[in-house]
């Protein structure tokens, strides 16, 4: 593999094959912490009342509740191995967790740059885990913004949410687990902020015989990699919805989005109602509410065309909701007669 790890950078040589290579690695060298997560068999009815049965990946079995857990330990465990003492980072919640969770874990130093709006139970979490947080107005981009400027000044590791081919590695671990699940899965609906999950999850898929669809899901309010990607060009977005947490992404990695553009197969866009109706039921099944965030895939695997003969499957990724969530739920539940 062609790639040079320095304090403060990787040098931009990796591709979706190198990523597909680590993220076996991942699986063999996460922590003990990490969970293989189950599959949960899921019938989902839409708001038109068609039914998809879809195959969850349930990623909340996570001690951070999140599939975010996963890239930030093999990514502060490799920058460990290679004499890393500290780490910064950029989060809306879940990956500053994560990298809390794994720097408490290997005995570093973390930092978390994230917005004032953040979750207090994640900054809790994260404060409880030894993590030194700095609190912003704005939102995530913003947040990552003076991540990198700190990283500059002090020396530190940034391990960028969605930028660093170690954390989209780390992501990539899920899709090994699948593969081993499901061999024969037909196509995966992935929800997309920054584009690290579908990389590292897109180039396993992609670089194994099963090479099935890898179909990218966002919200409405903040497709910035569903607008690039139609555009064949990175588009910027001035608005962005905060609700969605991680998704909420106004600026694209370019490589990052280069390279999950090529294991995308299509997108497909949610609106908020198809959203909350998807927490309604996951709710319902197992008694537990998902983050907005952490459902987008659940609404487009039943929003999508039906592929012939197909398994389908998704990821539920995070389910560190606020009690605003469960409000919002329970009053669409009454209006709509759910």
């Amino acid at each position: 593999m062609n790639q040079e790890i320095t304090k403060n950078n990787i040098s931009a040589t990796y591709s979706s094959h190198d990523i597909a290579i680590m993220a076996y690695d991942a699986h063999l060298m996460l922590p003990y912490y990490i969970q293989e997560s189950p599959l949960i068999e899921f019938i989902h009815t839409s708001l038109d009342g068609s039914k998809r049965t879809v195959l969850v990946k349930d990623e909340t079995v996570q001690p951070g509740n999140s599939f975010k857990d996963r890239g930030a330990a093999y990514a502060v465990g490799r920058y460990v191995m290679n004499g890393i003492d500290s780490v910064i980072t950029a989060s809306a919640g879940n990956h500053g967790l994560g990298v809390a969770r794994a720097a408490q874990y290997y005995d570093i130093e973390s930092t978390v740059v994230l917005p004032s709006s953040a979750e207090d139970v994640k900054k809790n979490s994260m404060r409880e885990l030894g993590a030194n947080i700095i609190e912003i107005s704005g939102d995530f981009s913003d947040s990552e913004v003076l991540a990198r400027k700190l990283s500059n000044d002090s020396g530190s590791q940034l391990i960028h949410p969605f930028a660093d081919p170690f954390v989209a590695a780390g992501q990539g671990s899920i899709a090994v687990e699948l593969l081993k699940q499901i061999p024969n899965v037909s196509e995966t609906y992935i929800p997309v902020g920054g584009g690290g999950l579908i990389l590292g999850f897109g180039s396993v898929i992609k670089h194994s015989p099963n090479n099935s669809l890898v179909i990218a899901s966002q919200p409405i309010g903040a497709n910035t990699f569903t607008k690039s990607y139609n555009r064949e060009l990175i588009s910027s977005t001035e608005y962005i919805d905060a609700e969605y947490g991680g998704l909420a992404v106004r600026k694209l990695d370019p490589r990052t989005f280069y390279l999950g553009s090529l294991v995308t197969d299509l997108c497909i866009q949610v609106t908020s109602l198809e959203v909350y109706k998807a927490i309604f039921e996951w709710r319902e099944l197992t008694g537990r509410t998902l983050e907005p965030a952490a459902a987008v895939g659940l609404a487009a695997s039943v929003k999508a065309p039906q592929f012939s003969e197909s398994i389908s499957s998704t990821i539920v990724t995070g389910s560190n909701a606020s009690f605003l969530v469960n409000e919002k739920v329970n009053k669409l539940a009454s209006e709509n007669n759910w």
